[in-house]
């Protein structure tokens, strides 16, 4: 089933980041980012106990 949604979204995606490298640009949900805390360890009040996460909508 995998190598099957891989065929349907390969092109696309192929023309996707082709048109992309071609122009130069990029699309603005690609550079947006939600960022999230994400606790290491130590006392959770500290803010210097945790590490920043970028999540983005770039297709893969």
């Amino acid at each position: 089933m995998a190598r099957e949604l891989a065929e349907v979204f390969t092109k696309p995606l192929y023309m996707i980041y082709q048109q992309s490298w071609l122009t130069g640009e990029v699309p603005v949900d690609w550079r947006l980012a939600n960022v999230m805390p994400i606790y290491r360890k130590g006392r959770k009040e500290d803010p210097g106990n945790y590490r920043p996460i970028s999540l983005t909508l770039v297709p893969v």
